[in-house]
């Protein structure tokens, strides 16, 4: 049997595609500044020459990010037209595609690859992208597109020595295999293809990747840009599945933790206090419900690229194990796999924190209804006993034994402790109010400070002189005494701050 002969490499040429979120969101936030720098180095490479029918400056991208349909948002090419540059905007993605195809003999791969290189200033990929693809393709001699193999390519390719991928073949013997991507990282989204048709197939290997006359991206340009985004969520799932997995671990340490709380008897503030850390790990940035919302669009972003994927190519006639469509599916098989299992464990999580927290705040009322009624019990019996007490000496006709210089300050603490106890005993301890309340807070307290201490200034100036102290001695003590109380619930507030937050960080 006659092996086939080595295929002859005609008209090689090079395809390079990136492809960046239109809302800007990406590795590096590219976006619409990540593709005008991409257009300008593209324009100092030789890139400057107008493409007729297409805008030669770049346009704006769509306001909001997104399109209905394929725009054109500008185009160039270079003065012999051995090479052309696309940009456009496809929903909420765009793109740039650069072909370079010269017609002169002796060009190969390897030098074309150099100069899409210069173009990104020496880097092997678009940093700051949703992803790349660069495509080396040709026609190649030969009457069997099945029996053709890349080996004999490989030498021509750039960074292809001792690979062996697998093969796809579509319709008039398109082949194609995917080569080691040049750029590393964990997730492979600037990826290198090699594509060949046989000689006759020319137009048909240019309309399957660059242009045709029917509307919207062609077939491998389509798919190209699917598979970013797909790739694109492999890495950000990649990226953040640590930081997903560290809040369900720590909303679960604090649900056990309130938990526990709640199985002996504590403050309604310390009950409180665990609550809102727990509240704060579910509601914050990267807590379980922002991880949760991620999870969810992820997994509609994967499901939509998936589909697109398989819609834009349609079936090949052979689709070897590990190559570029088997590699693809079985990403999106691993994602929605994945992302199926976080969406449950967040939202089984998600849960059980609100149930936590619905227990503690029933408890925290629980508490807080107690210790009003007994406070307010408290507070009926020393009113009433003290009303009892001026009722039993109004109508005895008992006259205090004290001077009638004392009467004044006398009654002015009684009147200060009269207004102040009842809020004191239902807002005990001191601070424990809103912070509105507090200038109310400190001039209750104030009043009652300055009232006791008129009386004991008078009091121990009998004692003592046998008579009142002038208001030159009465007006500094009592001035001074009732700033000092009013102090109190301002300084008890800022200590149960200190203790909330010692409290929040154990």
């Amino acid at each position: 049997m006659t092996m086939p002969a080595p295929p002859t490499v005609t008209e090689p040429a090079l395809l390079a595609h990136v492809f960046f979120a239109a809302d800007g969101r990406g590795p590096a936030n590219g976006g619409e500044a990540g593709l005008a720098a991409l257009w300008n180095a593209m324009a100092a490479s030789g890139l400057d020459q107008e493409i007729p029918g297409v805008p030669e400056d770049l346009e704006p991208v769509a306001t909001g990010g997104f399109t209905e349909r394929l725009t054109v948002l500008g185009g160039r090419q270079t003065a012999d037209g051995d090479g052309q540059l696309i940009v456009y905007q496809d929903h909420d993605v765009l793109g740039a595609g650069l072909l370079l195809a010269p017609d002169g003999a002796g060009t190969t791969w390897i030098d074309l690859q150099r100069r899409w290189e210069t173009v990104l200033d020496g880097a092997p990929a678009v940093t700051g992208s949703l992803g790349s693809a660069v495509v080396y393709l040709a026609q190649i001699s030969g009457d069997v597109p099945a029996h053709v193999s890349i080996k004999p390519l490989l030498p021509l390719l750039p960074a292809a020595d001792r690979t062996n991928p697998a093969k796809v073949m579509f319709e008039r013997g398109i082949n194609l295999w995917e080569l080691p991507p040049t750029a590393g990282g964990a997730v492979a989204h600037h990826r290198r293809f090699a594509a060949v048709a046989p000689l006759t197939e020319r137009d048909t290997l240019d309309r399957w990747l660059w242009s045709d006359d029917r509307p919207g991206l062609v077939p491998f340009t389509r798919y190209l840009l699917h598979a970013a985004k797909l790739r694109y969520q492999q890495l950000v799932l990649v990226r953040d599945l640590p930081a997903v997995r560290d809040a369900v671990a720590d909303a679960r340490a604090q649900c056990d933790a309130l938990a526990a709380h709640m199985q002996r008897p504590l403050p309604p503030d310390r009950l409180r206090a665990v609550s809102a850390r727990l509240t704060a790990a579910q509601s914050r940035e990267r807590g379980l419900v922002d991880s949760l919302s991620r999870i969810r669009s992820m997994t509609g972003t994967v499901r939509t690229a998936d589909r697109n994927m398989r819609a834009a190519l349609g079936r090949p006639a052979i689709d070897e194990p590990g190559g570029p469509l088997d590699n693809d599916r079985h990403i999106a098989a691993w994602l929605t796999d994945q992302l199926g299992t976080e969406e449950t464990y967040l939202q089984a999580t998600n849960e059980r924190v609100s149930q936590v927290t619905g227990l503690a705040a029933a408890a925290v009322e629980t508490a807080q209804r107690t210790r009003q009624e007994s406070l307010t019990l408290l507070q009926t019996s020393l009113l009433g006993g003290l009303v009892t007490a001026l009722a039993a000496i109004q109508s005895l006709e008992y006259e205090l034994p004290i001077r009638s210089s004392l009467h004044a300050p006398l009654i002015a603490a009684l009147t200060a402790i009269a207004v102040w106890l009842p809020t004191a005993i239902l807002h005990w301890p001191p601070g424990s109010r809103p912070g509105r309340w507090r200038p109310f807070d400190a001039a209750l307290y104030g009043f009652v400070g300055a009232g006791l201490a008129w009386l004991a200034t008078g009091i121990g100036g009998v004692l003592i002189a046998g008579t009142t102290p002038h208001w030159h001695w009465t007006l500094p003590i009592t001035a001074a005494a009732g700033l000092c109380t009013a102090a109190v619930p301002l300084l008890s507030r800022s200590r149960r701050r200190e203790v909330t937050a010692a409290e929040q960080d154990r």
